[in-house]
């Protein structure tokens, strides 16, 4: 059987391949006065480090393309809002970074939750405590990140033809608009970055898919929630002044 040697500072090991050794303290098994550390025997089944190449590759690729068709949803939500997208450039210029950190909030929050299951720490019937902890985390960081988006906006980007063609309060709703949409986004990627894993879970599928599921889930959400709210901000409620404000 083939064994592989794992050396601390005392004794040397031989550890099955099936087997993977992780010692919890400081480098090569030890606490910092040359001690054992405690050892943690995980089957190698449980991570992959047995699978084929090929077998890994098929199992991941067929969760990419089928994430890769879900996102290009985005297509037809994008088409349903040309004009929008045509007249306002503010929305598509700061759309990546919309759905980009949704994107990232929601990773975050799904790699907690998938940790959390993996050592013990979260069980599947906690579900609803680490949902309502992401969504006061969500709330928090929201707000933290719709400031910092407002400032950024504000001070960097200056649309004179279109504050010209729509009105001195535009550069107003624009902010709010995006802001507002931001504000959205974060929140919800993080309560649903947090949930999926364990739904994943619940029902029997691999739980580290959570964390590209999520990404491509905000994309689609958070593309019909800009478009949603700066058409809302933008066009439909155009003929109705917000606040002119002159230094926008």
């Amino acid at each position: 059987k083939a064994t592989v040697s794992v050396l601390n500072w005392h004794t040397p090991q031989a550890l099955s391949m099936s087997e993977l050794v992780h010692r919890r303290g400081a480098p090569h098994g030890g606490d910092v006065a040359g001690r054992e550390g405690p050892v943690e025997v995980v089957p190698a089944a449980a991570t992959g480090v047995d699978d084929g190449i090929l077998s890994t590759v098929w199992k991941r690729i067929t969760v990419l393309i089928g994430l890769m068709l879900l996102q290009s949803m985005s297509q037809f939500i994008l088409e349903s809002f040309q004009k929008l997208v045509s007249d306002h450039v503010i929305v598509p210029l700061f759309l990546t970074m919309l759905v980009g950190a949704g994107g990232n909030a929601g990773n975050q929050a799904a790699v907690a939750s998938i940790t959390g299951l993996a050592t013990g720490q979260y069980t599947t019937k906690m579900y609803r405590r680490v949902l309502a902890r992401e969504f006061v985390i969500g709330v928090l960081c929201a707000t933290a990140l719709s400031a910092a988006a407002m400032a950024r906006i504000h001070l960097l980007y200056s649309p004179a033809e279109q504050v010209e063609a729509f009105g001195e309060d535009y550069m107003l709703r624009a902010l709010l608009g995006i802001t507002l949409s931001l504000f959205l986004i974060v929140m919800s990627s993080m309560a649903i970055g947090g949930a999926l894993p364990f739904l994943f879970e619940g029902v029997g599928l691999d739980r580290e898919h959570a964390a590209p599921c999520i990404q491509v889930i905000m994309d689609i959400m958070g593309v019909y929630i800009t478009c949603q709210i700066c058409t809302y901000l933008l066009v439909e409620s155009r003929a109705m002044p917000i606040i002119p404000l002159s230094f926008f």
